[in-house]
């Protein structure tokens, strides 16, 4: 249970670090 828990969360982050990547990304271009 705590194990998918923190699965989910660090899912989370990936994909908030995904996103600010993608920001960098647009304003550089």
């Amino acid at each position: 249970m705590v194990k998918s828990l923190y699965s989910n969360r660090h899912r989370r982050l990936l994909q908030r670090c995904l996103v600010m990547a993608i920001m960098m990304m647009t304003m550089s271009l």
